[in-house]
């Protein structure tokens, strides 16, 4: 997990990191080397051309550390991702906390997901008879012009 992590190898740490966290005990666990782990952990799954499934992380009651931390805005992220919210994605990639390297680095990409998440959304909400969108909805929820 942690040489995955030094790589960057975004999925392959992300999926090794689950599965520690799924066969340790919190207790186990240093609070600040959790809080790291999470950390790392949630940006690997946003960074990842891979990933696309945030609720898996969102699920994991350990997560709820990062949540009442001081990287809480991370997990706001993971959520709006989660959401396929294009407006919160848009409010929150001007904020303050938004302004680091990685986010920096990686805009790009985390663009490209939340539009695809967005359109997850869409597709999933539509009512099973009627999943002929026209383009106009699509560029509205996608946040890309028709």
């Amino acid at each position: 997990m942690t040489y995955y992590m030094s790589k960057r190898k975004h999925k392959l740490f992300y999926t090794s990191a689950l599965q520690f966290i799924a066969y340790t005990a919190v207790e186990e666990i240093d609070e600040s080397e959790k809080l790291q782990m999470l950390t790392e952990m949630a940006m690997a799954c946003l960074f990842s051309k891979e990933i696309y499934n945030f609720s898996e992380l969102l699920e994991q009651p350990m997560l709820l550390t990062l949540k009442d931390s001081k990287n809480a805005w991370i997990y706001h992220l993971l959520e709006i991702f989660n959401q396929g919210n294009i407006v919160e994605f848009e409010k929150f990639i001007n904020q303050p906390q938004a302004q680091n390297a990685q986010i920096t680095e990686n805009k790009k990409t985390l663009e490209q997901k939340i539009r695809l998440m967005a359109f997850l959304e869409l597709a999933f909400n539509l009512p099973k008879n009627d999943r002929v969108v026209p383009f106009d909805v699509l560029g509205r929820k996608c946040g890309i012009p028709v």
